[in-house]
């Protein structure tokens, strides 16, 4: 297939900021005091106006959500319409990608014989159950991997919830089993969100099994990148759906560059995780930070256990550390 040329495009505002951000810092080295504060208020306004942009823009030098010509896919992905993308892992396994939206995003269906599973239910900027409905007609159990916005835009689309145990105590269960996820753990704030209402049915422990019908998925408690976060290993298919708990690149496993971050809650992870999988087990991420080859295995989540095994704390300030050729970790 024809694979898009990728143009890093930010908005004209985005652009307009950094540029008032440098005649700012010119006109309190050189300009008076009257100029200097209609400059601060001009910036200001626009910053509160376009404040969504900023963090697009700085990141990873795109609008929050492109345009569909604008968006570079890999090679093996096709569009499933102007904005979902469809990656086949294999006829039972299909990465549901939201390749325009600033994160690239990656939900997961998992097909079984008598149920699916959605591994995180999208970013919410479209909804992805219309394109879950056209990929199966087996009932789907929503599954997320954490709480946070990017992961459960679309959770109130869908009937069926599971949740963790590590996901329910931290939160408000009100009447019903119906969750609202608090605001510490959705962080909609960063792109003015806020957590959507939903009904979970049933709670799973750490290494629990859901049976989807001749196929099984062990749940996992793998808090690091959150406190609440999953993974989901086929034991048969050698897979592992791992969320956000690591990505090919940096691991931030400090509060400084991830608020809900925890460099303990990692270790007690990574030992967990490694003491279920193999280290040719495929590991499947949420986030691609480029085109290449983002598939990484146990091995990762092994070397990474052997070092993090060995760090007792957090640095004041973030040191990195390369663990190997595909990961890095910020701590």
């Amino acid at each position: 297939m024809i694979v898009n040329k990728n143009k890093k495009v930010v908005s004209k505002e985005a652009k307009l900021v950094v540029v008032l951000f440098f005649y700012v810092v010119l006109l309190f080295t050189f300009g008076g005091g009257v100029a200097k504060l209609c400059s601060v208020v001009i910036l200001g306004l626009i910053i509160i106006k376009n404040r969504y942009e900023i963090l697009p823009l700085i990141g990873v030098r795109r609008r929050k959500i492109s345009e569909q010509q604008d968006t570079e896919i890999a090679e093996d992905e096709k569009w499933f319409d102007d904005y979902f993308t469809l990656k086949y892992i294999d006829e039972k396994t299909i990465a549901i990608g939201e390749p325009r939206y600033w994160q690239r995003n990656y939900s997961y269906l998992i097909l079984g014989e008598e149920r699916a599973i959605l591994f995180d239910a999208g970013t919410g900027y479209r909804d992805i159950s219309t394109v879950v409905k056209e990929l199966t007609d087996l009932p789907v159990v929503v599954m997320i991997s954490h709480y946070h916005f990017d992961h459960i835009g679309n959770i109130n689309k869908f009937d069926t919830i599971y949740l963790s145990e590590n996901q329910v105590k931290r939160q408000v269960v009100l009447e019903g089993n119906r969750i609202i996820p608090h605001k510490s753990s959705h962080l909609g704030i960063l792109e003015g969100l806020k957590g959507k209402e939903f009904r979970f049915e049933e709670i799973f422990g750490n290494k629990e099994i859901v049976d989807l019908g001749a196929r099984k998925l062990q749940v996992l408690y793998a808090p690091g990148h959150d406190v609440e976060s999953i993974v989901l290993y086929d034991q048969d298919s050698n897979m592992l759906f791992a969320g956000d708990y690591l990505m090919k690149g940096p691991i931030l496993a400090h509060k400084f560059l991830m608020p809900t971050a925890s460099l303990v809650d990692y270790k007690f992870s990574a030992q967990n995780i490694v003491g279920s999988i193999e280290n040719d087990t495929r590991v499947y991420l949420a986030h691609p930070i480029d085109l290449s080859d983002q598939t990484l295995t146990g091995q990762d989540i092994s070397d990474l256990n052997n070092f993090i095994s060995t760090v007792e704390k957090n640095n004041f300030l973030p040191k990195k550390k390369t663990i190997n050729q595909n990961i890095y970790i910020m701590y």
